[in-house]
């Protein structure tokens, strides 16, 4: 069972949505994630990145760099407004709540 984290977040501005989805899939299939994002004219996102875990006093870790998933993940969208995830080969250790890292200037 795959679950994506389910929010509608206002942060300085940042306004980010995440398609709702519980996705229950077959081992070895694929599945894609999206989110969205609008942020104020004049201002520039400079990193966008997705991550399942983020612990009190750790940052989040970019999915896509960790070895374990060399080759199965990867990102699509413009990463102005949108940044999906596809994950391929689904594995059981892949089940978790994911959610989107994104960083912008003022």
């Amino acid at each position: 069972m795959f679950n994506t984290l389910l929010m509608l977040l206002m942060m300085k501005h940042l306004l980010v949505t995440y398609t709702t989805q519980s996705i229950c899939t077959l081992k070895g299939s694929s599945v894609e994630l999206s989110c969205s994002y609008i942020y104020p004219r004049g201002h520039t996102v400079t990193s966008t990145f997705w991550f399942t875990e983020w612990g009190t006093s750790v940052e989040p870790e970019d999915l896509v760099q960790d070895p374990e998933n060399a080759g199965r993940l990867e990102y699509h969208g413009d990463k102005k407004n949108d940044h999906n995830l596809t994950i391929r080969d689904l594995r059981e250790s892949d089940s978790a709540i994911y959610s989107e890292h994104i960083l912008y200037l003022f």
